[in-house]
């Protein structure tokens, strides 16, 4: 179910990016979108000074657990997230955009996880590493590496110790490979 929705917002992501640079590059004669930076820097100072620790790099939103967060507010905070996001990535110089795509993931992995808990009363034990695995999932759905996301799923699987969480992901794994593969064909 995550490899699902991941495969659907990195698509979403990536189409919505090339349609907006294409449509900035070639309206770049009108003043509003070349000096598009000025309000969007007054808006994001404005949304930094309520929601700073949902926005930035998204470094700090990994480290706290959104589980006991409401859904309607984790939705909202992907959503801003996924705009903000690719607004930044439509610049002229970007970089940077692997924690905030990562973060982007965790969000998707914390909602499913939520729908999980909630729907199929499973435990909350293992959601931080189905969340990692949803952001390493759309990192390498988005940036099109296969067999770097691959390794870091294995290195943060194997790193957890835990026997019952490897033996649960096992089957997930075949299937995320050749999604991946297939993505970079």
């Amino acid at each position: 179910m995550i490899m699902i929705f991941d495969l659907v917002i990195g698509y979403l992501f990536v189409k919505i990016l090339i349609t907006l640079k294409e449509f900035l590059i070639k309206n770049n004669k009108n003043i509003l979108i070349k000096f598009r930076s000025f309000p969007l820097l007054i808006i994001i100072f404005i949304l930094n000074i309520y929601f700073y620790m949902y926005l930035g790099s998204g470094g700090l939103l990994m480290k706290e657990n959104v589980i006991n967060f409401n859904l309607s507010f984790i939705i909202f905070i992907l959503i801003l997230r996924f705009l903000l996001t690719i607004i930044s990535g439509t610049g002229s110089v970007t970089g940077g955009l692997v924690v905030p795509i990562m973060s982007i993931g965790y969000l998707i992995g914390q909602i499913i996880c939520l729908i999980s808990k909630n729907t199929l009363s499973l435990p909350i034990a293992y959601f931080q590493y189905y969340s990692l695995i949803s952001a390493i999932m759309l990192f390498g759905i988005i940036t099109k590496t296969p067999l770097t996301s691959s390794s870091l799923i294995f290195t943060t699987i194997l790193r957890s110790s835990n026997y019952n969480l490897i033996l649960s992901l096992k089957y997930s794994l075949l299937p995320i490979i050749i999604v991946f593969i297939a993505i970079y064909l």
